[in-house]
């Protein structure tokens, strides 16, 4: 069944005619890095850089990033009246009363002045070389180079009412009550009455700035209509007042003359005044509701505006204006054409929205039995309206903002259109193309003249060459009048195309999905245009074409463009000329007019005069940082880099607003003596270039920016690398002298290795004499003739005295102990079992010659093992012969001689102690001197060289120590000698 005039939607809004509208605003918040919501002046130094004082501080914006300069000494962070002097520094104060300037890229502080301006925020203005700071009621005059004050001023009055100004080098103010107060250049005050006069017992707030030769003085009460006043000074400082005009507004913050035009920022938005007849004239009213706190015009021509609570916008060209900002929690998904006056958006699920391109008006509909809405397009052949849904496409008419329903298709989901006649319409659909007249048949069937199952995004039909033309997943095709289909290719590949369109002469414009576009003439592709011909990106989402003045516009990922096709040039607006967002939903074109749809609002512009504005200043690139081998380096002009240091890391940026997102780099980087090296393009949007490895030789980096037809001048950076060193002729001289003293110091070295290996076998064999030596001396000192002789008289006597048996076991004990004395001299170590076997044969034999006067203990420690503990030979026996000899030999009776073996405390040393109660070596000294002969010790000299001798062969030393026994009275009780001899050689 048919509902011819079936009733499915309700007007739900309608947006009343916008009067003034809106230019595009860039709304800079946290998303773009913005690093605070408050702001209270802005300001451009000669460089480009925009300033920023802030509730956190103060920061430069660089077209790319915010940085803060702070200083240590800094009490607070908020920053105000932002000031630039005559040398391009940067001034500012803050609520503690403190001054600080920004030079060579720091943060300093000028100057403390609490003790001046205790709770009250003074102003910054500069004359020449004066720092001119100022409250209502204070003033202080300084010399910014000396730091100097030069001149202070106070008043009980609101002398310093207004901002300064200066009159032919006097310094004005505006008092409370409307009188010119002059400073001359001997800082002499002088008070004159003016036509200003006015008298108040309020509070009053004044500003003062200039467009062209006269002033604009506004002032206002508190609670009250602000007073804008046009006057002009003559010579004699006589002030001459043009125009008064009284304006109801919000609270002012700021105005500023800018290119003839006042700003006055308030908490009421921005309002701009033009001067015509010498009276004020409101031209603009921006972002109303808005706290803006200062306004300011850059070098480039964007539009800054400051505000209390909201950030920063900034307008980039008034000539971009918002036709239709869509409502919250909703999004514009399509932009279609409907009448030539009518622009549809179709909204998220069941909304969309009519544009009346006259009126200026925007109504909202919403179908509430479907789902969701996907395409929308008008037939002027048959003068009905087809909205596709996901249910079916249904034909409609508007009467009286009520839509009229009148027939329901189902050809699929439509993507694409295009009307040949009354009759037929061409449907590219997401599983078929199709040509058909839209009229049902049987079973709610359409006709169709031709159908082919594939899935489509593009159509277009061509009056001039009767053919049909349509996208798919497959290729490009064409199907001529004949329904014969043929595909278009291009270099022998299939191209795959989003959007179709015809140019004044007929010839298509193909928009692919992401190789740039094709340009199509007789069913061949004539032309293929990318980005190295000046697209901004290979990836476009729409196109359209302004047949009346044969150009193209473009909307792609990276902006808007306009192709002149006569002259192929493109002309770009991007985010820095102040589109707003590069996810467009939607291009159309009526009249002079080009509309754009985003995903929240619909803007437009006259594609006459859109391009119009241009920067006052070039494009000035400029390096921002070198680093070498990971290591940042200071900037300069050129640099010798050694060979292991060949990475090279090279940053670089223009400053402007946006200016990473619009402005491209071209570098190239040449060696010398190489000619002809092309330019490349730094795509990667990192404003950077990187040089792994260089090769050695002498390099130049060059940079240029380009913006558009606009090139800069070029910037360069020289470079050179050194060599690898084993590449030179020095680094092989070196080698050479080197293998040559390394072959006669080897042979030295060999030489003397065996002089000196010679030397110690000569040495060892000296030593090894000298130890023989002492040890036949140290057996001969044992064997000495009184001991030989004291053994025979023994011997004797026993014999005289018949007692044979007592002659026979003394000479028998004296040969063993000859005997083994002879065994150990033999060796160089014996064990100490066989020591003390050798010390037990003396110590009988000198116990049977002393018969019952002497008596001997030897005591060895129950742990150790005799039989395996090494120490040298004749090294205890020589000590136990001088105790007897010369210690208990020459004491009458009770001669007691104790010898102890142990371990210390650390098991690492055997120590061996001989302790006589004899006369002491003293007494013993005395009586051989006493004697004729006198019998040297040289057992005991020969013994301590001896263990000198050992001492230098082992890592560990033996030690001797003698310990001569006294008592409290000093008398000698005998002779203690420690040897201790360490188990490890």
């Amino acid at each position: 069944m048919r509902f011819w005039f079936l009733l499915l939607f309700l007007l739900l809004f309608t947006f009343a005619k916008v009067t003034a509208q809106q230019p595009l605003f860039v709304h800079l918040t946290e998303k773009e890095k913005l690093p605070d919501k408050e702001f209270y002046n802005v300001l451009e130094d000669d460089q480009g850089f925009i300033w920023l004082a802030a509730d956190k501080g103060l920061y430069r914006y660089d077209g790319n990033e915010f940085k803060l300069f702070s200083h240590p000494d800094q009490i607070g962070l908020s920053v105000f009246s932002l000031q630039k002097d005559a040398d391009n520094v940067i001034w500012c104060t803050n609520l503690a009363n403190q001054v600080f300037y920004v030079k060579d890229g720091k943060m300093q502080l000028f100057f403390n002045l609490k003790k001046y301006f205790s709770g009250s925020l003074p102003r910054i203005h500069f004359h020449k070389d004066l720092l001119i700071l100022s409250t209502i009621r204070k003033l202080i005059i300084m010399d910014k180079k000396t730091k100097e004050i030069l001149s202070e001023k106070s008043s009980q009055e609101y002398l310093f009412n207004s901002e300064v100004f200066t009159l032919n080098d006097t310094i004005c103010f505006i008092d409370n009550g409307g009188n010119l107060v002059t400073i001359d250049e001997h800082f002499q005050l002088q008070r004159k009455p003016t036509v200003l006069n006015y008298s108040s017992e309020e509070r009053l707030i004044l500003y003062i700035d200039k467009i062209g030769e006269k002033y604009v003085f506004m002032k206002r009460y508190l609670n009250a209509p602000e007073e804008y006043t046009l006057f002009d000074i003559n010579k004699a400082n006589e002030i001459n007042v043009i125009s008064k005009t009284f304006i109801e507004s919000k609270l002012v913050h700021k105005i500023r003359s800018i290119e003839n035009e006042l700003f006055v920022a308030s908490d009421n938005g921005v309002q701009v005044y033009t001067i015509e007849n010498g009276n004020f004239v409101e031209k603009q009213r921006l972002l109303p509701n808005v706290s803006v706190s200062d306004v300011l015009k850059d070098s480039k021509g964007n539009l800054w505006f400051t505000t209390l609570y909201e950030g920063v916008y900034v307008v980039p060209n008034l000539k971009l204006n918002v036709d239709f900002q869509i409502p919250n929690g909703n999004t514009i998904r399509k932009l279609q054409k409907g009448t030539s006056n009518e622009l549809f958006l179709i909204g998220k699920q069941k909304e969309f929205y009519m544009f009346n391109h006259d009126t200026n008006n925007t109504q909202s509909f919403a179908k509430s039995d479907v789902a969701d809405i996907k395409y929308f397009f008008y037939d002027d052949q048959k003068s009905l309206y087809y909205l596709q849904t996901t249910k079916s496409l249904q034909s409609l008419t508007f009467q009286n903002k009520i839509l009229n329903f009148q027939e329901s298709y189902y050809p699929g989901v439509v993507k694409d259109h295009a009307i040949i006649s009354k009759d037929t319409v061409l449907l590219a659909t997401g599983s078929t193309i199709l040509l058909t007249s839209l009229v049902n048949m049987t079973n709610n069937k359409i006709h169709r003249y031709y159908t082919e199952r594939v899935r489509s995004y593009s159509c277009h039909y061509s009056p001039k060459y009767n053919n049909s033309y349509f996208g798919t997943v497959k290729g490009l095709y064409v199907l001529d009048k004949n329904l014969q289909k043929n595909e278009i290719t291009h270099n022998g590949n299939s191209i795959f195309i989003k959007e179709i369109i015809a140019a004044a002469d007929g010839t298509l414009w193909c928009l692919s999905f992401k190789n740039g576009i094709y340009q199509i003439r007789d069913n061949q592709v004539v032309q293929h245009i990318t980005m190295n011909d000046g697209l901004l990106t290979n990836i476009n989402s729409f196109m359209q074409s302004d047949v009346q003045h044969n150009v193209l516009w473009i909307a792609g990922e990276k902006g808007l463009q306009r192709l002149e096709l006569e002259t192929q040039k493109f002309q770009n607006l991007t985010k820095k000329q102040g589109i707003p967002s590069y996810e467009f939903t939607g291009l159309e074109i009526i009249d002079e007019k080009v509309y754009v749809s985003t995903l929240n609002q619909l803007f437009s512009f006259d594609s006459k005069n859109v391009f119009n504005e241009k920067s006052t200043t070039n494009l000035n690139p400029y390096f921002t940082s070198l680093i070498i081998n990971d290591s940042l380096v200071a900037l300069q002009n050129e640099y010798t880099i050694p060979y292991y240091n060949e990475k090279i890391e090279i940053a670089f940026n223009t400053n402007g607003f946006l200016s990473n997102e619009t402005v491209r780099y071209e570098y190239r980087l040449k060696e010398a003596l190489v000619k002809g090296v092309a330019w490349q393009q730094e795509t990667s949007r990192s404003n950077k270039v990187v040089y792994n490895k260089l090769a050695e030789g002498t390099y130049t980096f060059q940079l240029r920016a380009k913006l558009g037809d606009q090139v800069s001048e070029i910037r360069e950076i020289k470079f050179t690398v050194l060599g690898v060193f084993y590449t030179k002729w020095w680094f092989y001289l070196i080698i050479m002298l080197s293998v040559c003293g390394i072959i006669w110091y080897y042979f030295r070295n060999k030489n003397k290795r065996l002089q000196e290996k010679q030397q110690l076998l000569l040495d060892k064999q000296n030593k090894e004499l000298e130890n023989i030596f002492l040890k036949l001396e140290s057996l001969r000192s044992q064997m000495n003739p009184h001991f030989i002789f004291n053994a025979l008289n023994s011997i004797q006597d026993y014999i005289l005295n018949n007692e044979k048996k007592l002659a026979r076991t003394y000479l028998v004990k004296f040969s063993r102990l000859i005997r083994l004395y002879l065994e150990h001299s033999q060796k160089d170590v014996i064990s100490l079992e066989e020591e003390l076997v050798a010390l037990h044969l003396y110590l009988e034999l000198e116990k049977d010659r002393f018969e019952d006067s002497f008596a001997y203990t030897v005591n060895i420690h129950d742990a150790l093992e005799t039989p395996h503990l090494a120490i040298p030979t004749f090294l205890l026996q020589p000590y136990v012969e001088n105790a007897i000899k010369h210690g208990l030999l020459h004491k009458k009776k009770n001669r007691k001689l104790a010898i102890s073996i142990a371990l210390d405390a650390s098991h690492e040393k055997l120590v061996c102690i001989i302790d006589d109660n004899g006369i002491g070596r003293e007494a013993s000294e005395l009586i051989n001197n006493k004697k004729a002969f006198y019998p040297k010790s040289f057992s005991s000299a020969a013994n301590a060289k001896r263990i000198e001798l050992l001492n230098k062969t082992r890592t560990q030393p033996i030690q001797l120590h003698i310990e001569d026994k006294k008592d409290s009275e000093n008398n000698a009780l005998g002779t203690k000698v420690t040897v201790s001899i360490p188990l490890v050689f």
